[in-house]
C-alpha cells in the first residue's frame, strides 16, 4: 500500500507518495483525482483544515502556533464555517468577528475555495484523510523550532535536508509535478506524506492529544 501528502497549489493539489515502489510526486487539478494517480493508496495526509467550528476557535491551531514557535503565525486560526460561504472578504470578516470573537486573515480567506473542496469531498474520500500542517511536522521531524521560512533560501535548504536524512528525496521526485506546484508547495507535500507514513504504522501523535485508533473522521485535529 502507499500512502501520500498532499498540499494545495495555484493550478491545484501536488501530491508525494511513499510506497513500495519509492517515491513520486504528482500533480492534480482536484483532489477528487487522487486515486485515478495513486490507485493504492492507504492513508492520506493533506495540509487543508478538517473539521470547520461553527463558533470559536479550534485548539488545535493555538496548539500547533505553540509547538512549531518561531513560525507561529505560518498557523492561521481556521475560520468558522460560515465566514467561508461568502466571497466577500468584508462580509466574512464581519461574520468571523460575531462568531469567533476575532476577525479573520486575509491567507485563510483566500483559501476558501480549497478548504470548501476539501470539506465536500471527504464524505466520498476513497481512504482515511487526517490534517497536517507542514510547519508541525517539520517541527517535528527536525527536534527543534525553526526560525526560517521555507521561502527562504536557509529553510528550503534545511527543510529539503531534513527530509532527505528520513529517506525522502525530492530532487528525485519532482518531475512534471514539479512544473505545477512551487518549492514549498512540493516540500509541504513530502513532510505531509512523512507523517502519513507516521499514522499509517501508529506511531503519529495529534494535537490536541487523541488516543491511539486514529479517528480521521472527528477532525480538528492535527497529524504529525
Amino acid at each position: 500500500m502507499t500512502v501520500v501528502g498532499i498540499d494545495a497549489c495555484k493550478k491545484g493539489w501536488v501530491v508525494v507518495a511513499l510506497g513500495d515502489r519509492g517515491q513520486v510526486a504528482h500533480f492534480i487539478p482536484t483532489i477528487d483525482r487522487i486515486i485515478s494517480v495513486v490507485a493504492d493508496v492507504s492513508t492520506i495526509a493533506v495540509d487543508i483544515p478538517i473539521g470547520l467550528p461553527e463558533q470559536g476557535r479550534r485548539d488545535a491551531d493555538q496548539l500547533a502556533r505553540d509547538f512549531v514557535g518561531p513560525r507561529r503565525s505560518s498557523v492561521f486560526a481556521v475560520p468558522v464555517r460560515e465566514a467561508l460561504m461568502t466571497e466577500d472578504f468584508a462580509e466574512a470578516n464581519r461574520i468571523s468577528a460575531v462568531l469567533s470573537g476575532s476577525g479573520l486573515s486575509k491567507q485563510s480567506h483566500a483559501l476558501r475555495e480549497k478548504i470548501l473542496e476539501v470539506d465536500a469531498w471527504l464524505t466520498r474520500a476513497p481512504r482515511p484523510v487526517f490534517e497536517v500542517h507542514p510547519e508541525v511536522s517539520f517541527r517535528r521531524m527536525v527536534g527543534v523550532p525553526i526560525e526560517y521560512s521555507k521561502k527562504s533560501w536557509a529553510g528550503m535548504t534545511l527543510r529539503r535536508r531534513a527530509l532527505k536524512k528520513v529517506g525522502i528525496n525530492v530532487d528525485d521526485i519532482a518531475d512534471h509535478a514539479g512544473e505545477n506546484a512551487g518549492v514549498d508547495d512540493l516540500l509541504d507535500a513530502a513532510v505531509a506524506a512523512w507523517s502519513a507514513d507516521r499514522i499509517e504504522r501508529g506511531v503519529a501523535e495529534s494535537l490536541p492529544l487523541r488516543a491511539k485508533g486514529y479517528s480521521a473522521s472527528a477532525g480538528q485535529t492535527i497529524w504529525f
